[in-house]
């Protein structure tokens, strides 16, 4: 029985720890716009400033769309409509 008490808290403070480290949505917006600017500039063939280049640019993207994917994903629901705007 102890085991299983031990268990539990271990994953309750696991979950806490993981919640308490997600970013805040002005974070992730900010992430997000970021990722949609360089996504297009490569479509369109055109550099950003600050980007040495296209394989800067889009390794910056992915850098972007990781990050995104690790500490936003409470809010996936706003960052789809904030892309398809």
């Amino acid at each position: 029985m102890k085991t299983v008490i031990s268990g539990f808290s271990f994953f309750s403070l696991l979950s806490i720890a993981i919640f308490s480290q997600a970013a805040d949505w002005p974070e992730c917006r900010r992430a997000k716009l970021e990722s949609i600017k360089l996504q297009e500039a490569l479509r369109k063939g055109r550099l950003v400033r600050g980007y040495s280049g296209r394989n800067a640019m889009r390794g910056a993207m992915r850098d972007y769309d990781k990050w995104l994917w690790r500490e936003c994903r409470q809010y996936s629901g706003e960052l789809r409509d904030l892309a398809a705007k």
